[in-house]
């Protein structure tokens, strides 16, 4: 394994290597993004359970930033 970190840190891959934001998760993915910001999730895994608190909290602010009488 070391000896991949070293090759990775070499050929400039180590600063792609991204840890999943999910503490239950912690998955490690190379992020092929241009500035370097992507977020992956694994659906089978954890991802699904992620995508609906995030969609559940987006339909929650805007609920709450809709006018009373809608």
């Amino acid at each position: 394994m070391w000896a991949q970190v070293l090759l990775a840190q070499a050929d400039g891959t180590w600063q792609r290597l991204e840890l999943y934001r999910e503490p239950a998760c912690r998955s490690a993915f190379h992020d092929r993004s241009r500035n370097n910001s992507g977020v992956w999730h694994d659906v089978r895994r954890c991802g699904n359970a992620a995508d609906l608190r995030t969609s559940r909290a987006r339909r929650k602010q805007q609920a709450a930033e809709a006018p009373a009488g809608e």
